[in-house]
């Protein structure tokens, strides 16, 4: 889970991600499940469609303590909506 403290930042960077579609990165904290804190670096690109509307989020994170190595998350278009474009 992503720590309280980080989310303005980290959904700051992805709706600036959304519309300039310059590739980026943040650091963030994570919350495991036993409590403990890690920090990782998120690295994200969109895809768009012809007409210039986000179908696609590709986020990977990085911390090889927290998340097995190049793992990669694909975001469905309905997430989306949460980025106005």
């Amino acid at each position: 889970m992503m720590h309280p403290d980080d989310r303005e930042n980290v959904f700051g960077a992805a709706e600036e991600l959304v519309r300039s579609g310059v590739h980026a990165a943040a650091e963030h904290r994570v919350v495991r499940p036993t409590g403990e804190v890690r920090t990782v670096q998120a690295i994200g690109t969109v895809k768009r469609d012809a007409s210039g509307r986000v179908y696609e989020y590709l986020v990977r994170c990085d911390e090889s303590h927290c998340f097995p190595p190049k793992v990669s998350a694909h975001f469905p278009a309905a997430f989306s909506d949460s980025f106005p474009v």
